[in-house]
């Protein structure tokens, strides 16, 4: 399938879920944090989970190759192997509750995570203290 493939068919899922970009707003299933879209339904599970970079470029892993996952205080970050892929996110309050027992690594854990973004250096400046920031995100 081709990267363009991927995309629409990402982002025709998410329309069908009704999760919008970034920042949209909550509807009763499904809610966007400014760094993460969430699934909220009991059944819901996000098939594929995107990574938004800051330049624009979209990479996305399936979760069914998601295999092990690691949430490390110390340097703020979150690990995740996809096969022979990490993917490495680093930021602020990755594991902090953004409403009652919805954290981010929590999420991911459960596939309620059909997104994560990079913020930009304008978006860090808006946040808040206690949001979630995504400040980077390494693959390798």
């Amino acid at each position: 399938m081709s990267g363009e493939a991927l995309r629409r068919l990402i982002h025709s899922r998410e329309r069908g879920n009704g999760i919008g970009p970034p920042g949209g707003d909550d509807d009763d299933e499904n809610f966007a944090a400014p760094a993460f879209g969430f699934l909220r339904g009991i059944k819901d599970r996000a098939s594929f989970f995107e990574i938004r970079h800051r330049d624009g470029k979209v990479t996305a892993f399936t979760y069914s190759w998601l295999d092990q996952a690691e949430f490390d205080p110390s340097d703020a970050s979150i690990t995740l192997h996809f096969g022979r892929n990490k993917v490495k996110l680093c930021g602020r309050n990755l594991n902090s509750e953004i409403r009652p027992n919805v954290t981010l690594f929590g999420s991911i854990l459960r596939g309620k995570v059909p997104w994560v973004s990079e913020s930009g250096q304008a978006d860090m400046l808006t946040v808040g203290r206690e949001d979630v920031v995504i400040e980077r995100v390494m693959i390798q």
